[in-house]
């Protein structure tokens, strides 16, 4: 009996992995006929059942009826799929991002559907991550390296290599996502990265709280595990993280363009600079000195108030500056796209760019006082002149 069930089993795994084969092929050729929301959303949800069953590959040799059952979920969720289209949330939940008006140096700029890239050169390509969105799959959401690879199959990237990570953003931060073409060129921006050299970054942030001790200053602490995957500062530093921080209130913005529904959401912006690099950092300093990062739940922010394409963590990757001889200089700014939080869908366009300009001036006086290297400072210039005409924050 035992031995009729092996036969079965191998008579099925035979039948079904041309059958995977040929489902796999099926749906290249059926994302090419459909949108780009639904071509992401369609491949996600395959895939997902794919890599669901991948652990039973791991280690020794798994057993062919866990194979077989891998395969006939895989073939039977194509077939699902494909007779049920992606519903338009599920579509908008994927390629929704915040396009903000960012730029590059040398490099090139395009937009996609999915994901923005900033920045591109034989080097290094640099895209300006959406909030909510991981560095891997997580079982809810395509992580960036998957929409990546989507992107070069799909032609939207002419880089057909691999794309080596060389740092990460949290899930809930949005801005600049640094990927190196080669190997080398990672470990050398890898090495630069550790040894806190050669390497300038800046985030930008928004609080609902004013600053309670100080407006600006360095943070240094160790990093210790909290509850619920939280992290403390402690005020010990054998291994401490290390962060430069400066303010500026929101008072004139709120005051001429704030309604009753979100006058007193956003208090006070925050310029972070990381000297170090360790998880969470930015969001336990801000929790530190009494501001902790409007929309984080996780260290405090406040996010009651914010609803609809408003819910998020407003950290932002707003500046990247390497310099590496090998490598050369690069110099990335992705404004940050929180003026959307003054603004809904009936304020009139002229409102809307005033509300944009506005808050500028806001970043660009920020990075003016506490920023000292040059290029960054000449690239944001650039930027705002072209995006405002005569007017420069700088």
């Amino acid at each position: 009996r035992r031995q009729r069930l092996r036969i079965a089993i191998a008579v099925v795994d035979y039948i079904l992995r041309p059958a995977c084969a040929i489902s796999t092929l099926f749906s290249k050729l059926f994302t090419e006929m459909i949108s780009e929301g639904a071509a992401l959303s369609w491949s996600w949800r395959r895939e997902k059942h794919y890599y669901r069953y991948q652990h039973y590959r791991r280690g020794t040799s798994a057993p062919r009826a866990l194979i077989v059952l891998r395969n006939a979920t895989i073939l039977i969720t194509c077939f699902m799929i494909a007779l049920t289209p992606p519903s338009e949330c599920e579509c908008a939940a994927l390629t929704k991002t915040h396009v903000a008006g960012s730029s590059a140096m040398d490099g090139k700029f395009t937009k996609t559907a999915g994901l923005e890239i900033i920045f591109e050169n034989d080097r290094v390509l640099a895209v300006n991550k959406p909030s909510g969105i991981g560095h891997h799959d997580d079982g809810e959401t395509c992580g960036i390296l998957h929409i990546l690879r989507d992107m070069q199959q799909r032609r939207q990237i002419e880089y057909k290599g691999r794309l080596y990570g060389v740092h990460r953003l949290d899930k809930v931060t949005s801005g600049i996502l640094l990927f190196a073409k080669d190997r080398e060129c990672a470990g050398l921006i890898g090495k630069a990265l550790r040894e806190k050299q050669l390497v300038t970054k800046f985030y930008f942030a928004l609080s609902a709280k004013k600053p309670k001790k100080r407006k600006q200053g360095t943070i240094i602490g160790d990093m210790a595990r909290g509850r619920r995957g939280s992290w403390q500062l402690t005020r010990s530093s054998d291994n401490p993280a290390v962060t430069k921080f400066c303010t500026a209130g929101l008072g004139e913005l709120n005051e001429k363009f704030g309604s009753s529904d979100n006058m007193t959401v956003a208090r006070t912006a925050l310029l972070l600079r990381p000297i170090t690099g360790k998880t969470h950092q930015l969001r336990v300093a801000s929790k530190s000195e009494g501001m902790p990062i409007l929309g984080d739940e996780l260290y405090g922010g406040r996010s009651e108030m914010l609803s609809g394409l408003d819910k998020r963590t407003y950290l932002h990757s707003a500046a990247f500056h390497l310099h590496i001889e090998t490598i050369g200089e690069i110099s990335i700014i992705s404004l940050p796209p929180f003026d959307l939080l003054w603004s809904n869908a009936d304020t009139p366009p002229e409102e809307m760019n005033e509300i944009q300009i506005s808050f500028e001036k806001v970043f660009c006086s920020l990075m003016k006082k506490h920023c000292e290297n040059e290029k960054l400072l000449q690239r944001l210039s650039n930027i705002i002149k072209d995006r405002n005409g005569s007017y420069s924050g700088l």
